[in-house]
């Protein structure tokens, strides 16, 4: 397990360690489709839901971290 965590990039190991934080770990590098990303008017009350202590239950979340992780979860 050691050896591959070492082989994680950033994002990656971002992803896989923030799972006890209030804030979702994509904030720091959001992907282009990230509601904190775009944050237009429409995108705001999603980006305050989805990028704070509910982001396990993001789409984009789940699938960034099943991509790099091939874990999937429930939140």
């Amino acid at each position: 397990m050691d050896i591959y965590v070492n082989q994680l990039s950033n994002r990656e190991e971002r992803l896989i360690n923030h799972a006890a934080r209030q804030c979702c770990p994509l904030v720091q590098e959001p992907l282009g489709d990230c509601y904190c990303f775009k944050l237009g008017s429409q995108d705001i009350e999603n980006a305050v839901y989805y990028c704070s202590k509910n982001y396990k239950t993001c789409n984009i979340y789940k699938v960034q971290f099943f991509k790099h992780t091939g874990v999937t979860f429930e939140a």
